[in-house]
C-alpha cells in the first residue's frame, strides 16, 4: 500500500483501491460521537481498516500516514511522503505462553531480572 498498490513492477491494488482504502471515511458527527481518546479524531481519521493522519501535530505524523495500533501490541505504519514504514510487536505479559524450560528471550520487568540475579 505504500507504493499506492504495487509492488515492485507488479500492481497488486488498483490506485484507486489503495486511495480509497487510506481516505477518511468518517463523517464529522461520527468521530464527534466517537469515544475512542478525547480529541484522537481531531487529527485523525479511519479509512477501510487503518487509522490515518488528516493533520500534523507532531513531527512523526506526515498527513497521509496510515496504519494499525493493535491493542494486544502489534503496530505498524505507512508514511508515503516519507516512503517509510515501520512495524513493531510487543507480547504483553499475560499473552507469555512459553513453556517451563523454553531459552527464548521471555518479556521481563528489569525489577524481576534484578531479583533473579540474588538468588
Amino acid at each position: 500500500m505504500l507504493n499506492r498498490g504495487t509492488h515492485g513492477s507488479v500492481r497488486i491494488l488498483s490506485r484507486s483501491s489503495v486511495e480509497t482504502m487510506t481516505t477518511d471515511q468518517l463523517t464529522r458527527e461520527q468521530k464527534a460521537q466517537s469515544g475512542l481518546l478525547p480529541g484522537y479524531f481531531d487529527s485523525h481519521g479511519w479509512g477501510f481498516g487503518v487509522a490515518m493522519v488528516t493533520r500534523r501535530e507532531d513531527l512523526a505524523g506526515s498527513i497521509g500516514r496510515f496504519g494499525w495500533n493493535g491493542g494486544l501490541g502489534t503496530s505498524w505504519a505507512s508514511d508515503p511522503q516519507e516512503e517509510l514504514a515501520k512495524s513493531s510487536r510487543r507480547v504483553p505479559r499475560f499473552l507469555d505462553l512459553s513453556l517451563p524450560g523454553d531459552r527464548r528471550l521471555k518479556p521481563r520487568s528489569i525489577s524481576s531480572q534484578r531479583g533473579e540475579q540474588r538468588k
